[in-house]
């Protein structure tokens, strides 16, 4: 595997953070500098599809990185903006080469990341605090409760056991234009 050549990554829309970590492993270990990297999700497919290397098996080899920095992974993978898993990686390289005089507050991708940051917990506080439930009629008669969320991120899955720890006896639904959660007492699925 050439590091030098141009590789192609594409993820799932949305909220894609297993595929950004099995990348991550993968183009690390390949040692694959930032700017030889493209990143696009599914809904924006382009001419060379997924073109990411497969080195060390399927899931490339497991990394470890400061907590922080996996807390800001966490939070701006579900960010709107496409340019997120750019600047993501550029931070991880950054991280794993401890080039710790680019990691400062007044750096450009920092700064970037830091307002996606904010912005994630911006709309995931709204969603915890605005989300309001609705009783419908049920076919078999049991109480079911729905609600309507507008995101502005792909923050339904982060917000979820929010609802759950607080909802947990309740049958619910959450229903927004990007994703749904659904909770039976027992289980909790995500879908589209």
């Amino acid at each position: 595997m050439d590091p030098t050549a141009h590789q192609h990554v594409q993820l799932n829309a949305g909220a894609d953070l297993q595929g950004f970590r099995q990348a991550v492993r993968i183009m690390t270990w390949c040692d694959i500098a930032p700017e030889r990297i493209g990143w696009s999700t599914r809904a924006e497919q382009g001419l060379f599809g997924n073109q990411a290397p497969a080195a060390y098996g399927a899931a490339g080899k497991p990394i470890t990185l400061p907590r922080r920095t996996a807390e800001t992974i966490r939070l701006v993978v579900c960010h709107s903006d496409p340019g997120k898993y750019d600047q993501l990686y550029r931070l991880v390289w950054r991280v794993m080469r401890k080039e710790y005089e680019l990691l400062t507050p007044g750096d450009e991708v920092i700064q970037r990341l830091a307002l996606m940051e904010a912005d994630v917990k911006r709309d995931l506080k709204r969603m915890h605090d605005l989300v309001r439930f609705r009783q419908v009629d049920d076919a078999k008669g049991d109480e079911r409760f729905v609600a309507w969320f507008e995101p502005e991120h792909f923050i339904v899955e982060a917000a979820a056991q929010v609802f759950v720890d607080r909802l947990g006896s309740m049958d619910w639904t959450i229903l927004t234009p990007k994703g749904s959660l659904r909770w039976d007492r027992k289980e909790l699925w995500a879908g589209a």
